[in-house]
Parts: structure tokens; sequence; C-alpha cells
């Protein structure tokens, strides 16, 4: 519960979602000494997000430079460049066993193979201002998977508003230099500001594109690219 709520959190700025509660609003409601853990393990969830978030990133940068090295096959990483259009609004990349026979037609499909076995079914879910990067699929040991990238719309006018004066509130260094309460009270009041609402997706309308992959000890084969063009 408590990682879904920093990830939410996290979410605010980096996908502009909205989450039921914020850390505070839970402790809230805890006994002191708890309320003091809980706080204490969210602050350690929170820099550990927003460090992986800044690896990420990282990451994605050296890919598009084209200056990747080893560092795939080091951290056991499958990129996915699903070649989404500038300004994506949010985009899911998946890397499914090579036997998986349920459906993959829609991001639908996807969320629900996902849920159905989270340790074989591993995924990458990117919004906001990374919306529109390479995802990065983790924990990926050689063998043979169906990769697979679901690209939502473009972002809305309003919500780019909103992430716009996120960032603003956060103030320079954003995520980096900031705390889970701090970035609560920035996206509400930006949502405040911007009269921004927080968008439902229909997944089911998004379609899913995949391709077989083989991972090998070959650090291009970690390197997957699926073409809008691709069924």
């Amino acid at each position: 519960m408590l990682r879904r709520t920093v990830l939410s959190l996290v979410c605010l700025f980096a996908c502009g979602s909205q989450p039921a509660s914020t850390s505070q609003e839970s402790a809230g409601k805890a006994a002191p000494v708890d309320k003091v853990q809980r706080e204490d393990k969210a602050a350690a969830m929170f820099a550990t997000i927003t460090d992986s978030l800044a690896e990420s990133r990282e990451i994605a940068a050296a890919y598009a430079e084209g200056k990747l090295g080893d560092r795939l096959a080091a951290d056991k990483i499958v990129l996915i460049d699903g070649k989404a259009p500038k300004g994506t609004d949010q985009a899911q990349y998946y890397v499914l066993p090579a036997g998986y026979s349920g459906p993959t037609s829609t991001a639908a499909d996807l969320h629900q193979a996902a849920r159905a076995d989270r340790k074989q079914v591993k995924r990458a879910m990117l919004g906001g201002e990374d919306g529109d990067r390479v995802g990065l699929v983790r924990g990926v040991e050689p063998g043979k998977y169906i990769a697979c990238a679901a690209l939502g719309p473009l972002s809305s006018p309003s919500k780019e508003a909103y992430l716009k004066r996120s960032k603003e509130l956060l103030g320079e260094g954003g995520l980096a230099k900031t705390d889970s309460k701090k970035l609560a009270a920035a996206a509400k009041q930006a949502q405040a500001e911007t009269g921004y609402t927080p968008e439902k997706r229909d997944w089911t309308q998004v379609v899913a594109r995949c391709k077989p992959i083989e991972v090998t000890d070959d650090v291009a084969s970690r390197v997957v690219v699926i073409d809008p063009a691709s069924p």
C-alpha cells in the first residue's frame, strides 16, 4: 500500500495521475510511532524511486546519443523503443514469456497479463514528461520473450499546463530536490491553479504492438525497436 502511494505521488509529477491519498493523510490516521516509521519508510522509498527515474532518464539519453555501452546487460535491462511521438501522454512497455498465449492486442490485455503473473511479466510504465522516451524493462535474464509497446495519445493542453506549473512550484532540481509531502502539495496547488482534472485512460482502446525477441549475451539483443507499422 505504501509503495503504491509513493509511486502515485511521483506520478503526480511524471504522469499527472491523482493518488487516492497522500502518505501524510494515511499516516495521520496511525499511532504517533507508526506515523514516524511510515514517514521514514516513505522517504526512503521516495528517494529510491526518484533515483531510479533519474537513472532511467540517463540511460535513455545515452541510447539517443549512441553511448549505451554494456550497461543494459550489467543491469539486466531490455530497452524497448516504441518510437513514441513527441508529447506522448502515457506509454506502457512489457516483456512477456515467449510461451505466453493470452491476448496481447491492447494495453488492457497486457495489463491483465501483468496482474495475473507479476513474476514472469515485466513492464515499464511512463507518463508526463517521460511519456515519449524509451521504456526500460528491468530484471530480464537471457532467453526468449515477447516484447510489447502500447502508446497512448498525445498529452492534452490542460495536462501540459498542469505539469508545467507543477515543475515551477517544485523549483530548481525538481523531484531530486523534494519529498513526497512537497510533491503532493505542489500537485494539489497546480491542479487548483490550472483547473486540470486527471484523465482516466481507456486502455482497451490503445493498440499494443508486439514482437518475439531473444535476449543473449550480445548487448545489442537487449535493444528492441518496435516500429509503429508493426501489427
